[in-house]
């Protein structure tokens, strides 16, 4: 899943529950952090990508409290050589790669013609396009994917828009866990079933 939302799993052979391997990028906040929860809680083992490694920890530690599964594989997503490395760390470590949820994003609060940069659009492009692209070409070939599309969600990646949403807004906003439901969903459909898109919108967008 991407912070727009996209879900990959594998289709051939699945193993039992607690033999599946997830790796999740963007997993140390936000809706990253709710779906590794979900998963583990199924008996999923996560693999968990993020640049912020202290976020990472704190995540995997709470899974583990729990009785999960987790593993921290530091990764800035952008760097090619370094979506690669992580890969094979990851089949070093655990030998297969059962599932992907690709929710690293980035924002920016300048967005209009007359105050964007170049760069930051850039980074903003790298990160939630061609970051998801490499890390899937790394990964997995002749997968199921599921782009997930959610309408506003409660997390700090609000905190970077130009006119930040108050309490009250985000109230009335789906939340991580909202999402990591529908994710969790996905990831337990039978192999002989695709589900292409799920659009996920809180009652109070119209």
């Amino acid at each position: 899943m991407t912070d727009d939302g996209t879900a990959d799993q594998r289709t051939t052979d699945q193993p039992a529950t607690d033999d599946r391997v997830l790796w999740v990028t963007g997993g140390g906040s936000g809706m990253g952090a709710a779906v590794a929860q979900v998963a583990a809680r199924s008996g999923w083992r996560l693999v968990l990508s993020g640049r912020r490694t202290d976020r990472l920890d704190t995540v995997a530690a709470g899974i583990r409290a729990a009785g999960g599964t987790a593993d921290v594989l530091p990764l800035d997503a952008t760097d090619p050589d370094a979506v690669t490395t992580a890969r094979d760390t990851l089949l070093g470590r655990h030998g297969r790669i059962d599932g992907l949820v690709l929710s690293a994003g980035l924002n920016s609060p300048r967005r209009r013609w007359d105050d964007q940069s170049m760069t930051d659009l850039r980074a903003v492009i790298d990160t939630n396009l061609t970051a998801v692209v490499q890390v899937v070409d790394a990964a997995h070939h002749g997968v199921r994917a599921t782009h997930l599309c959610p309408g506003d969600v409660a997390t700090d990646f609000l905190d970077q828009r130009p006119s930040v949403p108050d309490a009250a807004a985000r109230a009335v906003m789906l939340t991580p866990e909202d999402v990591s439901r529908a994710v969790g969903f996905v990831l337990s459909a039978p192999a002989h079933v695709r589900i292409d898109e799920l659009v996920l919108s809180p009652v109070s967008q119209r």
